[in-house]
């Protein structure tokens, strides 16, 4: 399915594209996080804010799964995209993914390495971010499913010590 690896993945897609029937994009209301209670943990849904320019977004953390909270070594829920961990290049990355998904109106796929202590911790992390909104065109939120690896020692990402990514895939979906 579009090129989409794993599994879960793959289903919350088939997911998304169910609730949106014949719309671009579903609205808030056609998805519910109770449909699919085995990828709870691996769920994200962000308001979509303006930012200060024009084209320019802000990304608030309404609900986060427990699966990436771990990971990430907080509860992210309540928080904005761009103020997490530390500014740099993931996080200007992940703002990116979100952007391209607002101003397209269009899911994506993307996979990543993260890589803690000058390589030698590496974690393979893989997203499907689909847009969602109430008015044709305009998209308002965001619901992403995203899953790890299951290596099962890994330090949360909340020092800036040496750490860096590495996107090995990346694609629009339909």
């Amino acid at each position: 399915m579009s090129g989409i690896e794993e599994q879960p993945l793959r289903e919350f897609y088939a997911y998304w594209s169910r609730c949106r029937g014949t719309r671009a994009i579903p609205r808030r209301k056609d998805i519910d996080p109770v449909d699919i209670p085995h990828l709870l943990p691996s769920l994200m849904l962000l308001d979509v804010h303006p930012g200060q320019q024009e084209g320019d977004y802000r990304f608030w953390f309404r609900l986060v799964g427990t699966a990436i909270c771990d990971i990430a070594g907080m509860d992210l829920t309540g928080h904005w995209l761009n103020e997490l961990f530390y500014p740099g290049p993931y996080v200007s990355y992940l703002v990116g993914l979100n952007r391209e998904v607002v101003t397209l109106g269009r899911p994506t796929y993307s996979r990543t390495v993260l890589m803690l202590g000058g390589g030698i911790h590496r974690r393979t992390t893989s997203r499907v971010i689909c847009p969602l909104g109430e008015d044709p065109g305009r998209v308002t939120m965001i619901v992403a499913c995203q899953v790890f690896d299951s290596r099962p020692t890994w330090t949360p990402m909340v020092e800036e010590e040496d750490y860096d990514f590495e996107e090995t895939r990346h694609c629009l979906l339909a």
